[in-house]
């Protein structure tokens, strides 16, 4: 995972004087929000995102849904003792890329 966050980060930093800012505000961003939505959605119970789906409230198709969240991320992180650990290394992936941005 470490090596994989290197070799994003360095494909921004690589493509960000040959793209327009806002180009590159965006790849820079869409790296920065897969690491930050599972902490800013870990607080949220896993059970209700089942029941939404099992009951079908999700009126979108699944292609659509896709299309919207291509750059989101789809994990949960618990709050047991391995979440915290997974807190802290996103923690840490989170400050790489915004010292990458810089």
């Amino acid at each position: 995972m470490y090596d994989l966050l290197h070799a994003c980060i360095g494909l921004c930093q690589r493509n960000t004087p040959r793209l327009n800012p806002e180009e590159s505000e965006s790849h820079w961003f869409k790296l920065l929000d897969s690491f930050c939505d599972p902490l800013m959605d870990s607080y949220v119970e896993e059970r209700a995102y089942e029941r939404k789906n099992y009951f079908g409230v999700l009126a979108e198709s699944a292609d659509s849904q896709l299309d919207k969240d291509t750059y989101k991320s789809s994990w949960k992180i618990s709050k047991s003792r391995n979440g915290d650990i997974l807190r802290k290394l996103l923690s840490q992936f989170i400050k790489e890329i915004v010292e990458g941005m810089i």
